[in-house]
């Protein structure tokens, strides 16, 4: 077996698809553009001593599922939280949003249903899909005509529709107001993954369903704690009963270790701040067009809107890894996203904007990249 192993990664590094980590903390950085800490907060003063605080009243870490001895009064009162920022009635934490993804699949799912899935729907969402065993059509990107013609292949059946709401490869946002205008009408299950969306859209931070005034409708949402909130953990948000099921029925909840109270404490505070950012929301979503902008004025290929997700479209592999690599050397880092993550010949730069970032630091950013590509 040896032998496969070096053979399987002699075959990625041959075709300029091998990865390794980067130990971010030993690279002179002096722009980040590779981070989902879009409101930054995961260096906010606040959080950080709500972390010393809940180590001293609670301890570091749980002592057990969720079911058993694992929840503490801060754990529910994180959920509520949770369902007042986005308008839902009810909320369970997970390990991670890849966890509430596969979980809430295949809670739901299973031969009998038909799952509808976009073309570009982020790994956990189609690993969870084949988990579940259930019948899997995955329709074109944010195509909701498509969609509406493969639904009407399975009339009678079970079904199940799930969509990211903010595409994190692409940047753009899903059509959800026709999602789920198509859910309604064919009486199907609508999940949301809106990891990329939650704390960045929306008046209050609610994410891409707040965005497009889709809260109070009938959809099940998926959210993290790792990008705009800041910490770790995931959760799924939505009608009373669809929780009360899911806390039966989600092996994520029942056969795993719940949140430790170091993440759980400092993330209710990190809900309630932001609710409150809209003008660091509104600057954020500023600085993405202006990017996005001044790179089509460019004549480079992007995509997406009104996210902080920008990506530059390069196609070639080799030539992505060179781009990165001569930006990283000028002290901006960049990742350069390639095969299986996005289609081959789709490579490409993801920008990740914070709200931290400046004008000037997208300016630099843009005349370095003139310089290089």
């Amino acid at each position: 077996m040896e032998e496969y192993f070096k053979e399987k990664i002699k075959e990625v590094k041959i075709n300029n698809l091998y990865r390794c980590e980067k130990e971010i903390d030993s690279i002179n950085i002096k722009i980040n553009l590779a981070s989902n800490d879009y409101m930054n907060m995961s260096q906010n003063d606040i959080l950080k001593d709500k972390v010393i605080e809940a180590s001293k009243l609670y301890g570091v870490g749980s002592p057990s599922s969720r079911l058993v001895s694992g929840t503490l009064s801060i754990h529910k009162e994180l959920e509520r939280e949770i369902s007042k920022i986005k308008k839902t009635e009810d909320t369970i934490l997970v390990g991670s949003g890849y966890i509430a993804n596969i979980g809430v699949i295949n809670a739901i799912c299973n031969r009998d249903f038909v799952i509808f899935s976009d073309k570009i729907n982020h790994a956990s969402i189609v690993d969870g899909a084949i988990l579940s065993r259930a019948n899997f059509v995955r329709y074109k990107h944010g195509d909701y005509k498509d969609l509406e013609n493969q639904i009407a292949k399975y009339i009678d059946k079970k079904k199940v529709i799930i969509t990211d709401g903010v595409f994190s490869m692409d940047g753009d946002i899903a059509p959800l107001k026709e999602i789920c205008r198509i859910a309604n009408d064919s009486n199907s299950v609508l999940i949301v993954d809106d990891a990329h969306g939650f704390g960045v859209l929306g008046e209050n931070g609610g994410g891409s369903i707040e965005y497009l005034g889709l809260q109070g409708e009938n959809i099940i949402h998926v959210g993290t704690l790792s990008k705009a909130a800041g910490l770790y953990g995931g959760f799924v948000s939505g009608k009373g009963y669809v929780i009360d099921y899911l806390r039966n029925f989600l092996r994520g909840f029942i056969y795993s270790t719940a949140l430790p109270p170091t993440v759980v404490y400092p993330a209710i505070e990190s809900i309630r701040i932001l609710a409150e950012m809209k003008e660091e929301r509104r600057i954020l979503q500023e600085n993405s067009n202006y990017l996005r902008e001044r790179l089509i004025d460019m004549d480079m290929e992007t995509l997406g809107y009104d996210t902080p997700i920008v990506p530059i479209i390069l196609k070639c592999e080799k030539k992505v890894l060179e781009v990165s690599k001569r930006l990283l050397d000028e002290g901006i880092y960049v990742p350069a996203i390639r095969v299986p993550t996005v289609p081959k010949n789709q490579a490409r730069l993801r920008v990740s904007l914070g709200q931290k970032t400046t004008r000037k630091e997208i300016d630099i950013f843009l005349e370095k990249i003139k310089g290089i590509v």
